[in-house]
């Protein structure tokens, strides 16, 4: 990140703005432009953007993993495969609803996808992912992914969110689209502006 965000390599944290202006301010930013955006799905909650530059292209058979649909096992056709499984820092079972969850590193070894490209990973898990991805960062698991969609939620804003977004800067990922989600449900009133609790924001690994 630029020096303007004043999170230092050894982790020490000048702050002279709000936190939480500073990660907005991110989360909405553009780093790497992208010629050909795709909306895939609905233009509100739900649908998902990706880069069709020829770079950054899935190409046939690609792989792509979705995490937040909520769903049973089960397969459709012969490539798509649902698993009721969720996305952690940890494998193991979470939370008084006793989800199943895992590390991308465990779920890429159970499915034997360790050495292989993944086109896409999307990521929509209620605020876990600023949980899941430092594991994710810390284990390598994202060195073949190309392309990153994560929703942000932002919750109350803090020192390991943007320190989290720096890792993601680091592995070499830059922001190309972002999206406020626009559903009423994430709509925060401030005095002048409105804004979102959630950002869908996509990255290309460069």
């Amino acid at each position: 990140m630029n020096d303007g965000w004043n999170i230092c390599e050894d982790g020490c944290y000048k702050p002279n703005k709000n936190t939480s202006t500073w990660v907005i301010s991110y989360l909405t930013s553009t780093q790497i432009h992208c010629k050909e955006v795709l909306r895939i799905g609905d233009i509100t909650d739900g649908g998902w953007n990706v880069c069709h530059d020829t770079q950054y292209r899935p190409s046939y058979p690609c792989l792509v993993y979705s995490f937040g649909m909520n769903t049973t096992d089960f397969k459709r056709g012969n490539i798509k495969w649902f698993h009721n499984l969720g996305l952690s820092d940890k494998s193991g079972i979470y939370g008084n609803n006793k989800w199943k969850v895992s590390t991308l590193q465990d779920i890429f070894k159970e499915l034997n996808h360790t050495s292989k490209t993944l086109d896409i990973l999307k990521i929509d898990i209620e605020s876990m992912e600023w949980q899941s991805l430092p594991n994710m960062i810390k284990t390598g698991a994202l060195t073949n992914t190309k392309q990153l969609l994560v929703e942000f939620h932002r919750g109350s804003a803090s020192l390991q969110m943007l320190q989290t977004l720096r890792s993601v800067y680091k592995e070499g990922f830059r922001i190309y689209w972002y999206h406020r989600n626009p559903a009423k449900i994430n709509i925060i009133k401030g005095k002048f502006i409105e804004t979102s609790a959630c950002f869908e924001v996509y990255f290309l690994k460069i």
